[in-house]
């Protein structure tokens, strides 16, 4: 079984080789999740195996979807 190692998205990671057959995903990852992390928008976490740093999975956690999505559950109000 191969070792996986589960941190969280840094320039060190091997981003360019992950393909997960959908264009926009792949986008996201290759063009906007580090950017989007470092303006503290969202963070990303990968799942990369040990021996190369290669991403075979990854999730992005981003708060102000959970607003958005939640707003009148949760009776906020929008930020403008």
């Amino acid at each position: 079984m191969t070792d996986l190692i589960f941190k969280e998205l840094d320039r060190d990671v091997i981003i360019k080789t992950f393909d997960c057959g959908d264009q926009a995903i792949n986008y996201f990852l290759n063009n906007l999740a580090l950017l989007n992390q470092e303006r503290k928008l969202s963070k990303t976490y990968t799942f990369c195996l040990k021996d190369s740093n290669k991403i075979i999975a990854f999730l992005t956690l981003s708060a102000s979807q959970l607003i958005q999505e939640m707003q009148g559950y949760l009776g906020l109000i929008k930020c403008q």
